[in-house]
């Protein structure tokens, strides 16, 4: 895509001279530079082979969070940490008077039967999500059509609303921190 950092840069290279000839070439040269078929977009490009760094990145955090988890005695300390983190009244009284803070006693949690539940609930959850993605050609021609309408429609209007642009980027983002700090404020009160 052709911006207009690069639109000045091509100008200033066709300047060869000062005066009229010069403004002539800067004309002649931006129009060839405008003329030439923009560099093809990074998004649309077919690639047949998925990029090793899409595989790597994930998996090394996911083996990283799964070993950080059966290491003894790491949950409890980031538990800790996490309630010495919160503890503000401490946290005050170390930095403002200089005093050694003492923060409450955590007491260790344990893993429920429920959190098994939870977390097999989300990765059953992700991995029909997955699914559904990769394979929704085969399946749009197996589900009935009356199934079609509804998602298409919601697709169709996220679509509308997220064009892709980084400003639009950025101001998603904005209103999903701003609706994640107020759900906080207002559950965690």
């Amino acid at each position: 895509m052709r911006t207009w950092g690069d639109a000045s840069r091509a100008v200033r290279a066709g300047r060869t001279h000062a005066g009229t000839a010069g403004r002539t070439v800067d004309a002649r040269k931006l129009a060839a530079w405008l003329r030439q078929p923009p560099e093809q977009d990074e998004e649309r490009i077919e690639r047949d082979v998925t990029p090793p760094l899409m595989l790597v990145v994930p998996s090394v955090l996911l083996l990283g969070a799964v070993v950080v988890g059966l290491i003894p005695g790491v949950v409890p300390a980031i538990e800790r940490a996490a309630a010495q983190f919160t503890d503000h009244a401490a946290y005050a009284t170390w930095v403002l008077r200089g005093h050694p803070a003492h923060y409450a006693a955590v007491p260790p949690s344990h893993i429920e039967p429920f959190d098994y539940a939870y977390a097999a609930a989300s990765t059953l959850g992700a991995l029909a999500l997955a699914a559904l993605t990769l394979f929704r050609a085969r399946l749009r021609g197996r589900a009935p059509s009356r199934f079609e309408g509804p998602p298409r429609a919601a697709l169709a209007a996220l679509r509308r609303l997220h064009s892709g642009h980084i400003g639009d980027c950025i101001a998603w983002w904005t209103a999903a921190a701003a609706m994640l700090g107020g759900a906080s404020l207002i559950l965690l009160t």
